[in-house]
């Protein structure tokens, strides 16, 4: 069952479906069909074991079920387009597929699609801005272009002069900050949060959501979430997978 709360946050009028995604796993008891508008925040929400994590990973490639549907729209504007444009398929298997298609599944690294774990995954070994620069580098950006958008990616989080630091001198909420600019250094077309907050302390987590709150503001995001306060500040929308 499914529930769903069309509460629009923040004055944010999404204009259109962007991601479309429709799946099972009846292993895990799991079946989901869910849309999410141009530019807003959708939140996943339910008891454990409901399917919210699967979710993500099958949004993100790093789960192809035997059938599914994962598809990203074009934008409804004016730009002139090729008659008929399709969606963009990202997983296409078993009885979702459409006639005359193949099988579909994309490496998650060709999906515009970013996901940020519970837990920042920093590379020890590597500064806050050599970790942002990474993911720029899978972005096709390097050189001195990615120092420079890495430094100023940085600065826009309030953590430029940390840039020569590495994970292990900084704080929870700083390995946070990072991981954001990492995720959103590539521009992704869509962002997948799992439980931003969960691993920030109560002084962090506050700074952290307002923080996502303005970068995401125009992003299409799904979100998995517990807090009802990280709902409340980042959703547009909920979208409740029960048992």
């Amino acid at each position: 069952m499914t529930m769903e709360h069309e509460d629009t946050a923040a004055g944010r009028r999404p204009d259109g479906v962007h991601l479309r995604a429709e799946f099972s796993v009846p292993e895990r008891g799991v079946s989901v069909s869910l849309a999410v508008r141009r530019g807003e925040t959708l939140a996943l929400t339910g008891p454990n074991g409901s399917g919210k994590s699967t979710t993500l990973a099958v949004l993100a490639g790093l789960l192809v079920p035997a059938h599914a549907r994962v598809e990203l729209h074009p934008p409804a504007d004016a730009t002139p387009r090729p008659a008929g444009e399709r969606p963009r398929l990202l997983t296409a298997s078993g009885a979702l597929l459409r006639e005359g298609e193949r099988p579909v599944a994309l490496p998650p690294h060709r999906r515009a699609i970013t996901l940020l774990m519970q837990e920042p995954r920093l590379f020890p070994h590597m500064t806050a801005a050599g970790n942002v620069a990474f993911g720029l580098r899978n972005a096709g950006i390097t050189g001195a272009e990615a120092r420079e958008r890495a430094h100023a990616l940085l600065g826009e989080l309030g953590i430029a002069h940390l840039s020569r630091m590495r994970p292990a001198s900084l704080s929870g909420g700083q390995k946070a900050r990072v991981a954001i600019a990492r995720a959103l250094a590539s521009d992704p077309e869509v962002v997948l949060l799992d439980e931003p907050g969960a691993a920030l302390d109560r002084q962090s987590a506050p700074l952290v959501r307002g923080l996502l709150a303005e970068l995401l503001a125009d992003r299409t995001c799904v979100l998995v979430s517990h807090s009802p306060e990280e709902v409340e500040a980042l959703a547009d929308r909920e979208h409740r997978l029960d048992e």
